[in-house]
C-alpha cells in the first residue's frame, strides 16, 4: 500500500490500482462483445434466471458446472453477446 507524502509537490495516490484483469466476470461462456453485432445475452437461449433465497440471478446456462452461490458467476442482461451466442427458440402458441 502506497502512502501520500504530505510535502512533495505533486500527489501519490493512496491506493494502488487493481491488477490488469480479463474485464468481465467469470459467468459468462465467451468474452462480452464478441457475438453478432447488436445482440444482447437476454436475447440468448443460454440465458436463466436462477431463484434464489430473496431474488432472481441471471446466469449463463453453458456454465452451470461453474455457478457459485455469489456474485462470481452472474452475468448482466444487457450485456453484449459472446461468441457462444445462440439466438432464442420463440416458443409456438398452441391453437386449439
Amino acid at each position: 500500500m502506497d502512502y501520500p507524502d504530505l510535502f512533495s509537490p505533486t500527489p501519490t495516490p493512496i491506493h494502488t490500482p487493481a491488477p490488469p484483469g480479463r474485464g468481465y466476470t467469470g459467468g459468462y461462456a465467451a468474452r462480452p462483445g464478441t457475438g453478432p453485432q447488436g445482440a444482447t445475452c437476454r436475447q440468448c437461449q443460454h440465458y436463466a434466471l436462477v431463484e434464489g433465497h430473496i431474488r432472481w440471478y441471471r446466469k449463463c446456462g453453458l456454465m452451470k458446472e461453474r455457478w457459485t452461490h455469489g456474485k462470481g458467476s452472474d452475468i448482466k442482461a444487457r450485456s453484449p453477446a459472446c461468441a457462444k451466442f445462440e439466438a432464442e427458440i420463440p416458443e409456438l402458441e398452441v391453437q386449439p
